[in-house]
């Protein structure tokens, strides 16, 4: 993979896989720092990730983003930067995995 992630970026995804170490929530082990620490390291290609992880990574992505933007205190610029590039990475290989029968037709009459 394309490193997409500034080197700052990498260092707070770092941060946050170290702060999110071993925790879950409501009986949920946090993998979405993992998850993107690996393919930032280049242990897991994207392709190689379960739709259902990606889906679990993009959304605990996204309510942990959610949370630290609600922080008056925490600077969230750098996970809100994070998470739309996720975003943005994840969305694209989800439609590589999309069968071309199954999308709309834009250019059927009708």
């Amino acid at each position: 993979m394309t490193n997409i992630f500034s080197e700052d970026e990498t260092d707070e995804i770092e941060n946050f896989r170290e702060m999110t170490h071993a925790m879950s929530v409501n009986g949920e082990e946090i993998i979405c720092f993992v998850i993107l620490s690996d393919l930032v390291n280049g242990h897991v290609q994207i392709s190689d990730l379960p739709k259902n992880t990606l889906l679990k990574t993009y959304a605990q992505l996204k309510a942990n983003t959610e949370y630290f933007s609600r922080l008056v205190w925490f600077d969230s610029s750098g996970i809100e930067q994070i998470f739309q590039k996720t975003k943005k990475m994840f969305i694209e290989e989800v439609k590589t995995r999309i069968p071309p029968s199954t999308l709309p037709k834009l250019n059927k009459p009708i």
